[in-house]
């Protein structure tokens, strides 16, 4: 097994480009057998960190949807202390996005699909994207909104 790295903005950029540095589609498809994609986010200081609350639905712009959109969802930010120098953050953590290829991802890359056709079929496997695993981390409080937006764009 070969474990290499790829400057792509996601896993599904990442098997674009192999392709656009010329390795044979049907090569890639029969020999990949995953993709991680990762990035580093500033966790929130634990020592200053406070809750805020909001309604569900001001989190609609950042691909939130609930199910109750009167329900009120709590953030978190650091308020700023001398542990962490007043920024409010301390340390960084790691946002993932995990594609593993099955035959039908094979089947697409063979085909010379559009990344976005990739992209759904990887979502149907069950793959969930870099910028949600990032607005997870913010809403399990890890992390700030700010934060988990600042890199990704947010598709609504």
């Amino acid at each position: 097994m070969t474990i290499a790295t790829i400057s792509a903005r996601d896993s599904v950029g990442a098997i674009e480009r192999l392709i656009e540095f010329g390795v044979d589609r049907r090569k890639v498809a029969r020999a990949l057998a995953g993709v991680c994609a990762q990035r580093l986010i500033r966790q929130i200081c634990p020592s200053c960190r406070i809750a805020e609350e909001f309604s569900a639905d001001t989190l609609y712009p950042l691909g939130y949807h609930p199910k109750d959109p009167d329900a009120k969802v709590t953030l978190y930010r650091g308020a700023g202390c001398e542990e962490c120098r007043s920024i409010g953050y301390r340390g960084r953590g790691g946002v993932f996005e995990v594609l593993q290829l099955n035959w039908d991802l094979r089947d697409l890359i063979t085909r010379n699909a559009e990344e976005g056709d990739l992209r759904d079929a990887a979502r149907a496997a069950g793959m969930t994207p870099v910028n949600e695993d990032a607005i997870i981390r913010a809403l399990a409080g890890i992390t700030t909104v700010h934060e988990a937006v600042r890199w990704f764009p947010v598709a609504v």
